[in-house]
């Protein structure tokens, strides 16, 4: 299935926080750019509806999915999660 390429459906602020936030806190396994890294199994996030990646940070939130590998030290928030959602579905997703 090839991916899609509208992947904003839903409401929220593209924020520097939330920028900040995936360059400490998300990067060093799905890439700076969301594109994944293949060495630490972490998929692309660029690909994903902005749907869809909000239930998934939901889900690890409420402990019904956890990391791969390593746990990390906290899941963001509902609110920053949000943020994060939408600065992710801003980002292109060409490439691999």
């Amino acid at each position: 299935m090839a991916p899609s390429t509208v992947r904003v459906t839903l409401d929220g602020e593209i924020t520097l926080r939330a920028k900040e936030s995936y360059l400490s806190d998300c990067a060093q396994c799905h890439g700076e750019g969301g594109k994944g890294v293949k060495r630490e199994r972490a998929p692309p996030l660029t690909f994903q509806l902005d749907w869809y990646l909000r239930k998934q940070m939901e889900n690890f939130r409420n402990g019904k999915r956890q990391h791969g590998r390593e746990p990390i030290a906290a899941e963001p928030s509902a609110e920053l999660a949000v943020e994060l959602v939408a600065w992710l579905a801003s980002l292109p997703n060409s490439g691999m």
